[in-house]
């Protein structure tokens, strides 16, 4: 069974390379690729497409930069912020720049592993802090323009479920619903308020 591609880019060294050794001691992921810049990351994503691209937010050029640029050019490279910023205006343009996971420096190792794991096979997975802060913004914008996407009352009830720590799992067992369909929701709430962010940029530049 071939083994997960990783990349890794962050401009602290040994960090960078304490990311790489734990994600590379685990049988099925190999890390093909490191770098530490805006620059490097992009370029690493064109030449070796990853299965998934680990990127803090602060580094050289702009990790949020690179997230778009990334998306746009190779669409196949899933994305992972890893950072030590939850603030909410980081969390937001990452989200609203394409990235598909948004995980904070302090997780533990397995953790983190399976986060890898996740995102790769399809699952979109959101912790806690970054749920309540999505769900802060999505009733913020409940009166919005009605040209722009909204959450459903379902996905709503979801988001909360997982702001108040809940897992995907138990998620699943709350409301009756099967795992893989709570993550389906997860990724429509995610898409939702990606697509908000455009729409929201579009509707401003009329006026």
């Amino acid at each position: 069974m071939p083994r997960l591609r990783i990349a890794v880019v962050d401009d602290h060294p040994i960090f960078r390379e304490g990311v790489a050794q734990a994600l590379g001691s685990a049988e099925d992921l190999e890390i093909v690729a490191e770098g530490s810049s805006a620059d490097e990351a992009i370029e690493i994503a064109q030449n070796h497409l990853p299965d998934v691209l680990l990127l803090d937010i602060n580094m050289p050029g702009c990790g949020i930069d690179a997230v778009r640029a990334i998306t746009r050019q190779c669409p196949r490279v899933k994305v992972m912020m890893l950072t030590v910023s939850s603030a909410d205006d980081d969390v937001d343009m990452a989200i609203d720049a394409g990235a598909h996971a948004y995980v904070l420096k302090g997780i533990s190792g397995p953790d983190f592993i399976h986060s890898v794991r996740t995102l790769h096979e399809g699952e979109h997975f959101l912790r806690p802090d970054i749920a309540a802060k999505l769900l802060a913004k999505a009733k913020r914008s409940s009166i919005a323009s009605a040209e722009l996407p909204t959450l459903s009352q379902k996905e709503e009830e979801i988001l909360r479920y997982l702001a108040n720590g809940m897992n995907k799992a138990e998620v699943a067992r709350e409301i009756g619903m099967e795992e893989n369909l709570v993550s389906d929701f997860i990724g429509n709430i995610l898409q939702k308020l990606h697509m908000r962010a455009i729409l929201e940029s579009a509707l401003s530049s009329r006026h």
